[in-house]
Protein backbone atom coordinates (compact mmCIF):
# COMPACT_ATOMS: atom_id res chain seq x y z
CA UNK A 1 0.00 0.00 0.00
CA UNK A 2 1.35 3.40 -0.95
CA UNK A 3 0.11 6.43 0.95
CA UNK A 4 1.05 9.97 -0.04
CA UNK A 5 0.38 13.10 1.96
CA UNK A 6 -0.20 16.12 -0.23
CA UNK A 7 -1.21 19.18 1.74
CA UNK A 8 -4.04 18.08 3.98
CA UNK A 9 -5.47 15.40 1.71
CA UNK A 10 -4.58 11.74 2.03
CA UNK A 11 -4.52 9.65 -1.14
CA UNK A 12 -4.17 5.90 -0.95
CA UNK A 13 -3.19 3.71 -3.90
CA UNK A 14 -5.50 0.83 -2.94
CA UNK A 15 -8.63 2.90 -2.46
CA UNK A 16 -10.52 5.51 -4.38
CA UNK A 17 -11.46 7.43 -1.25
CA UNK A 18 -10.00 10.73 -0.19
CA UNK A 19 -10.15 11.80 3.43
CA UNK A 20 -9.94 15.43 4.52
CA UNK A 21 -8.30 16.87 7.57
CA UNK A 22 -10.77 18.34 10.10
CA UNK A 23 -9.46 21.86 9.48
CA UNK A 24 -10.15 21.63 5.76
CA UNK A 25 -13.75 20.66 6.46
CA UNK A 26 -14.07 23.70 8.73
CA UNK A 27 -12.42 25.91 6.14
CA UNK A 28 -14.89 24.84 3.48
CA UNK A 29 -17.79 25.68 5.80
CA UNK A 30 -16.41 29.21 6.11
CA UNK A 31 -15.78 29.68 2.39
CA UNK A 32 -19.06 31.50 1.89
CA UNK A 33 -17.71 34.35 3.98
CA UNK A 34 -14.17 34.01 2.59
CA UNK A 35 -12.71 33.35 6.04
CA UNK A 36 -9.80 30.93 6.20
CA UNK A 37 -9.86 28.56 9.19
CA UNK A 38 -7.60 25.79 7.88
CA UNK A 39 -4.29 27.48 8.71
CA UNK A 40 -2.83 30.56 10.39
CA UNK A 41 -3.63 33.24 7.81
CA UNK A 42 -4.34 36.42 9.77
CA UNK A 43 -2.59 38.77 12.20
CA UNK A 44 -4.12 41.63 14.19
CA UNK A 45 -2.48 44.09 11.80
CA UNK A 46 -4.66 42.71 9.00
CA UNK A 47 -7.77 44.28 10.55
CA UNK A 48 -8.90 47.87 10.99
CA UNK A 49 -12.03 47.27 13.10
CA UNK A 50 -12.92 45.01 15.99
CA UNK A 51 -15.97 43.73 14.08
CA UNK A 52 -13.65 42.32 11.39
CA UNK A 53 -11.52 40.58 14.01
CA UNK A 54 -14.56 39.13 15.77
CA UNK A 55 -15.97 37.78 12.51
CA UNK A 56 -12.80 35.76 11.90
CA UNK A 57 -12.31 34.86 15.57
CA UNK A 58 -15.86 33.50 15.88
CA UNK A 59 -15.89 31.74 12.49
CA UNK A 60 -13.10 29.32 13.42
CA UNK A 61 -13.65 26.66 16.07
CA UNK A 62 -10.42 27.61 17.86
CA UNK A 63 -7.91 30.47 17.69
CA UNK A 64 -5.84 29.08 14.81
CA UNK A 65 -4.69 32.61 13.94
CA UNK A 66 -3.45 33.33 17.49
CA UNK A 67 -5.45 36.56 17.60
CA UNK A 68 -5.97 36.19 21.37
CA UNK A 69 -2.35 36.10 22.49
CA UNK A 70 -3.08 36.13 26.23
CA UNK A 71 -6.05 33.75 25.91
CA UNK A 72 -8.45 35.99 27.83
CA UNK A 73 -11.20 35.70 25.19
CA UNK A 74 -10.55 39.14 23.69
CA UNK A 75 -8.72 38.98 20.33
CA UNK A 76 -6.55 41.86 19.07
CA UNK A 77 -6.95 43.90 22.22
CA UNK A 78 -5.60 47.02 20.52
CA UNK A 79 -8.81 47.00 18.43
CA UNK A 80 -11.26 45.21 20.72
CA UNK A 81 -10.63 46.54 24.22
Amino acid sequence: MIVMFIGVFVFSSDSSTISNDENVQEESSSLDSGIICGYNAYNCGDFSRCSEVMEVFNACSYDIHYLDGDEDGIPCESLCS
